[in-house]
């Protein structure tokens, strides 16, 4: 599930012809999606394991999003992981993380594609 929210705002028009003006969009939406999440081990010594991780996805929207785009998109993200086995049921782990998300329209206004980077913790463990 995925909720955004915000405003898009983008220059248009001419400068030569007098016509450039600011336009700006409401741009909200909430999306669904299915995933496929792939990781691949690197190296394990003792407790401590190194991965690299990727993950494509489609997103569908309620809307466009964002505001005069498409109402789905693709998602890619890849990155390292760093992984603390705590004890045979938890792991600690500090994570890397690309972000590509696009309609796959080309580049054109219709297709505002993003990009990000991200770090974060992860703790996981069977309860």
């Amino acid at each position: 599930m995925s909720r955004a929210r915000g405003t898009i705002s983008y220059r248009t028009g001419s400068l030569e012809a007098g016509t450039l003006i600011d336009k700006s969009y409401d741009s909200t939406a909430s999306g669904v999606g299915p995933v496929l999440a792939a990781r691949v081990g690197l190296a394990r010594s003792g407790n401590v394991s190194a991965s690299l991780d990727g993950s494509a996805g489609v997103l569908l929207y309620d809307r466009d999003f964002p505001a005069g785009a498409s109402r789905y998109e693709f998602m890619f993200r890849y990155g390292p992981t760093l992984s603390y086995r705590l004890n045979d049921r938890q792991d600690l782990s500090v994570i890397l993380r690309g972000m590509h998300v696009s309609n796959g329209q080309g580049l054109n206004p219709h297709n505002p594609e993003y990009n990000a980077i991200g770090f974060g913790v992860q703790f996981s463990g069977v309860f």
